[in-house]
């Protein structure tokens, strides 16, 4: 079974300085993910990356959707991110069903 999203090498980086160096993650239908670590560790730059909406410095990232296979493409304008911190649920959040649409949505390359 091929994985839905994969991460070969990524790298990204904010004003020169690496925030994430050489990621590799497979995440494969029916997998559930958490992603944790300390404040400042990448944890919203590596979603940012999967989603689209922050460029990779290094690496790929491939998609695999219904429709085809997408790799390191923007997404759909006007995609929005929400969080939650350790307080709570921030003004913005929403539920994931409406945060993360189908991936072949963000990624329109993957409607070809």
């Amino acid at each position: 079974m091929l994985p839905i999203i994969q991460l070969t090498s990524l790298s990204a980086a904010y004003d020169g300085r690496t925030v994430l160096h050489d990621v590799d993650l497979n995440v494969y239908p029916l997998d559930f993910l958490g992603i944790i670590g300390p404040n400042g560790g990448g944890k919203t730059t590596l979603v940012k990356c999967i989603l689209g909406l922050l460029k990779p410095s290094g690496g790929q990232i491939t998609l695999r959707t219904t429709r085809g296979t997408s790799a390191n493409q923007m997404p759909a304008e006007g995609l929005k991110m929400a969080s939650t911190g350790t307080q709570g649920p921030t003004k913005s959040s929403a539920k994931v069903s409406t945060l993360l649409p189908a991936a072949d949505r963000l990624h329109p390359a993957a409607r070809d």
